[in-house]
C-alpha cells in the first residue's frame, strides 16, 4: 500500500518537506544536482504515530513544524534536523499554520478538540487555547495574510470562526445559521453542504 504523505513547498529555500503514514518526517532539496533530488531524512526518531501536517516557520526557513496523531507538535530545526522542542497536546493533531508575516512567533493548531491551540516558538508554551467550536474537533486553520492577529479554524461543527489572538473569537460563519446571532439563512446561500469545512 502507498504510503501517503502531507508536504509543503518552500520556494524560497528550495526545499520539501514530507511527512506520512510512518511518522517519518525528512528534508528535500530541490535544488540538488542529483535525480531524484537528495533526501535527508530527520536523525531523530519519527512521530509514534502518522504525521498529518507540517509547516515551514515564514520567515528565515530554518524552522519547520510537524504534527501528528500521536498527540505532538514538532519544532525541528532544518541545519542540524533535529527536535528543538516538543509540544505535547491533548488529542491528535490536525493541521499546524503560522502566520506569513508577523512580529509574534505563534503557531496554531487545529486537532481533536472544539477549539484551537496557540503556541509559543520562542517561549516553548501553549499560551492559549480558543474554544468555541462546538464540535469534537477542529481540521484545518489558516492565519490571515494582512493582520497577524487573525486567524481562522474550522470545525466538526460546520463553522468557521475567525479569533483575534488577543481577544476572543471575533465572527462564527456557520454552514446552516450564516454569521452568529444573525439568525437562519436561506439553504441555498451556504457555501458548503458538507459535514465540516477542511483545508
Amino acid at each position: 500500500m502507498r504510503e501517503s504523505l502531507t508536504f509543503l513547498l518552500l520556494a524560497a529555500v528550495s526545499s520539501l518537506i514530507a511527512a506520512g503514514a510512518t511518522g517519518v518526517v525528512s528534508l528535500h532539496d530541490l535544488d540538488a544536482p542529483e535525480t531524484p533530488a537528495t533526501t535527508t531524512t530527520t536523525a531523530a526518531p519519527p512521530h509514534r504515530f502518522a504525521a498529518s501536517t507540517v509547516c515551514f516557520r515564514p520567515v528565515g526557513g530554518d524552522v519547520f513544524l510537524s504534527g501528528s496523531f500521536d498527540r505532538t507538535v514538532r519544532v525541528w530545526d532544518t541545519r542540524s534536523l533535529s527536535v528543538a522542542h516538543t509540544f505535547p497536546l491533548s488529542g491528535a493533531v490536525h493541521h499546524v499554520a503560522m502566520a506569513p508575516r508577523a512580529h509574534h512567533s505563534l503557531a496554531a493548531v487545529a486537532y481533536a478538540a472544539p477549539g484551537i491551540r496557540l503556541l509559543d516558538l520562542a517561549s516553548g508554551a501553549g499560551v492559549q487555547e480558543l474554544l468555541g467550536h462546538s464540535g469534537t474537533a477542529c481540521h484545518a486553520v489558516a492565519w490571515n495574510g494582512r493582520d497577524e492577529n487573525l486567524v481562522a479554524s474550522g470545525g466538526e461543527d460546520g463553522q468557521v470562526r475567525v479569533w483575534d489572538v488577543r481577544m476572543s473569537c471575533m465572527v462564527s460563519l456557520d454552514r446552516n445559521a450564516g454569521c452568529e446571532g444573525r439568525g437562519r439563512v436561506d439553504r441555498r446561500n451556504r457555501a458548503h453542504d458538507g459535514s465540516f469545512v477542511v483545508g
